[in-house]
């Protein structure tokens, strides 16, 4: 890693970490996120009973319940697929099974295969060096320095090159500045996991055919798996991130997982040479720190001691499969974690790992009742089980009736910050703000009305204006519009009194198609002042303890080495619980 682009990172993130000031990017955002028009154009995948796949719905109702109350996975939608077809589905909470999710790094495997059709085709070979391949980017210094450099080595993430993802938020061309960054380790032989490794793999598809990963991915693989509900985020240069920023519904990456589990074909159609799938799910590094459950393989996690593999993306999305019985487990979630630190591996080695029989004999009551509990884990169409659902149905009635009636009071009230003290947190948590390049440019207030006789609540920045719908009964779906990037959001609320009888509504805000949720809740102390309180999920601890690492691993260089002397980890610890909690004094207009 050069100084410049260094020094430049930590520009960005000091102003990131700063509650009272807006963060700028580094450069004009010209690539917006779609809206999800939720309409599928995909094929659909074979629905079937697990008994028909066989593995009885009894096993597939205990692994449900057992991760629906494991309350530290944040578990949003599950599918559970086998031999060419989805024998479950199940959404948790105000999540959706049938909408686009960010994937992270989970989409790294997509361009290992990517990468494998282009060897199988010939126009690239495993020992190719990346110095060749891009000779007009690379100066003499870099041809030097990474002379030895070669596919494989981006693959097994051993190019031991420093030029990360927080440098890329503050540079135009990453191919570039990442063949003239330094290295730590040696080259093609030190694993250093990098998602600009996988921006480079992007990089040359592009280079090799002329076309966009997605471009290429649609005639190769995303077209004969019939997936067309994607978006794939691109770099400033217009290239595929690669390394993450695809977004994708869940069964569509259910059939990518298929076609991995059988060896690269995909109803009857060879996609991707077994040979290769073979390659890229056996082990090539032995994994100590980031894993103890999987090794890696190429972009491709394998597991240590069962036969497995994992396309892993952090805060929970996944997809596991079996290579010995051919189960295939795709996962979103809201969690912390980086990379398989949770019970959920656990969980499916428990649940997934027998030799399965092809089919079992149907249980109907057993199929009713997982059918049951899945109905019950959604907010949208949950079957009271209860004798007495009758009397809480009128307690639910006559509490938001109360609710409505607080509302209602407040309906043409505005309140702003104190002093113009904005706050630079804003409406979209801070991973989507981070990931997007759509910062905050400061929070300036609140304010209530009805129209039509619904409640809504307009939360104002200096250079927008979210109106969120109120509903004390039903979660609400609406579009976020914020700076051309658009998202799906559910939004829910509840009137209730803190430890001080003060009254609080709490509104929570679900972004469906990310891992994130925003908790905005407020507390009314008097006519004319409240406390506006925002956190989200995931929290702080995962961007706290991969702040720790980051500061750990550049420690020798003289800025960090600087600053930590000076400020200490402690630091950056308050500043980042800052900014997740927020918490500020608005006053009635």
């Amino acid at each position: 890693m050069s100084l410049f682009p260094f020094s430049k990172t930590a520009a960005l993130v000091m102003q990131l970490l700063d509650a009272k000031t807006s963060t700028e990017s580094a450069f004009e955002n010209k690539i917006f996120k779609p809206k999800y028009d939720f309409v599928i154009n995909s094929s659909r995948v074979e629905r079937c009973t697990p008994e028909d796949a066989g593995i009885p719905s009894f096993r597939i109702k205990e692994f449900l319940n057992t991760i629906a109350y494991d309350k530290a996975l944040n578990m949003h939608s599950i599918t559970v697929a086998r031999n060419g077809k989805i024998l479950c589905e199940a959404s948790f909470g105000t999540q959706k099974i049938d909408i686009w999710k960010h994937s992270f790094s989970a989409c790294k495997s997509i361009v290992a295969l990517a990468i494998g059709i282009l060897i199988d085709d010939k126009i690239l070979s495993l020992d190719e060096k990346i110095v060749d391949i891009f000779s007009d980017k690379a100066n003499m210094i870099s041809k030097i320095k990474l002379k030895t450099l070669c596919v494989e080595d981006l693959l097994t993430m051993r190019s031991s090159v420093l030029f990360s993802e927080a440098d890329s938020m503050t540079e135009l061309d990453w191919v570039s500045s990442f063949l003239a960054s330094s290295t730590k380790g040696t080259v093609g032989k030190t694993f250093r996991y990098n998602s600009l490794n996988s921006y480079i793999l992007s990089a040359i598809v592009t280079k090799k055919t002329g076309k966009t990963l997605s471009e290429f991915l649609d005639e190769r693989l995303f077209g004969p798996l019939g997936i067309k509900d994607y978006y794939w985020e691109k770099c400033p240069l217009g290239i595929d991130i690669g390394g993450w920023g695809l977004y994708i519904r869940p069964e569509d990456f259910a059939k990518i997982g298929l076609l991995v589990v059988n060896g690269g074909v995909y109803s009857g159609q060879r996609i991707v040479s077994e040979e290769y799938v073979g390659l890229a799910t056996a082990n090539h590094v032995d994994i100590v720190k980031e894993s103890d459950r999987f090794d890696y393989g190429y972009q491709i996690w394998v597991g240590k001691n069962t036969n497995t593999f994992l396309f892993n993306g952090m805060l929970g999305q996944n997809v596991w499969g079996n290579k010995s019985n051919g189960v295939v487990i795709v996962s979103n979630a809201g969690n912390g974690e980086m990379f398989q630190e949770g019970n959920f591996f656990k969980y499916l080695e428990e649940y997934f790992s027998e030799d399965f029989p092809e089919e079992i004999e149907n249980d109907a009551n057993e199929y009713i009742e997982l059918k049951k509990d899945i109905a019950l884990f959604s907010a949208y169409n949950g079957i009271p089980q209860k004798t007495n659902r009758l009397k809480k149905f009128f307690q639910k009635l006559f509490s938001n009736h109360k609710n409505k009636k607080k509302l209602a009071h407040l309906s043409g009230k505005s309140y702003s910050v104190y002093n113009g003290d904005h706050q630079s947190v804003g409406i979209l948590p801070i991973i989507v703000q981070t990931v997007e390049n759509c910062y905050s440019k400061g929070f300036v207030g609140i304010s209530f009305e009805k129209q039509d006789g619904v409640d809504y609540m307009t939360y104002e920045e200096s250079d927008l204006k979210a109106v969120i719908p109120i509903d004390f009964d039903n979660p609400v779906l609406w579009n976020l519009d914020c700076r051309g990037n658009n998202f799906a959001v559910y939004s829910k609320a509840v009137f209730t009194k803190n430890e001080d009888g003060l009254d609080v509504l709490i509104i929570t805000l679900d972004f469906l198609e990310t891992a994130s949720t925003r908790i905005i809740k407020i507390f009314f102390e008097d006519e004319e002042n409240i406390i506006f309180e925002q956190k989200e999920l995931p929290n702080q601890k995962f961007l706290i303890d991969l702040a720790n690492e980051f500061l750990t691993e550049y420690e020798d260089k003289p800025i960090i080495g600087f600053f930590l002397e000076k400020f200490g980890s402690e630091f950056i610890e308050y500043k980042i619980e800052k900014i997740f909690n927020s918490r500020l004094k608005l006053k009635s207009k």
